[in-house]
């Protein structure tokens, strides 16, 4: 049987959810949902879930806002809530809401050089910083240090 994970990512404009084979890491049932079609994040899995019919129990969002502690209040929209009352609400085990830039930099050393383009200048220099920048409802930022394989 086939173990799934929800998986989203939720800005000011759009929430997007899929489903993610825990075993694999491959991601299906993408879905996108306007945010100002829902009251909260939870109403959005709630229906998101209803649609799935899997059992789920475990999930991960990232979220365009800082995460510090269990409370997390959106900066571009009006959502708001607590973590763990999310978490108890829809009947998960776990669940962690991240920052959408942190979750892009955990990303970055998963990629091949099939999954990115090259610009400005040579080849990536090995060892170095990487910065990920992005412009959605608000202006993302973020820095990864790894090593990255040149070449």
């Amino acid at each position: 049987m086939t173990t799934y994970a929800l998986v989203g990512d939720v800005g000011g404009t759009n929430a997007r959810l899929a489903l993610c084979e825990v075993e694999s890491g491959s991601i299906s049932q993408a879905k996108t949902f306007s945010t100002s079609e829902y009251d909260s994040l939870e109403a959005v899995i709630r229906h998101y879930l209803d649609e799935q019919q899997q059992d789920i129990k475990d999930g991960c969002i990232a979220i365009a806002c800082p995460i510090t502690d269990d409370w997390v209040e959106m900066t571009n929209h009006d959502w708001a809530f607590s973590t763990r009352k999310l978490k108890e609400n829809i009947g998960f085990e776990h669940l962690e809401i991240i920052n959408d830039f942190t979750a892009v930099s955990m990303a970055i050393p998963m990629l091949t050089a099939d999954n990115v383009i090259q610009f400005g200048g040579g080849e990536p220099v090995k060892d170095k910083p990487i910065a990920i920048y992005g412009a959605g409802t608000g202006l993302g930022v973020s820095i990864w240090f790894t090593s990255i394989s040149a070449g």
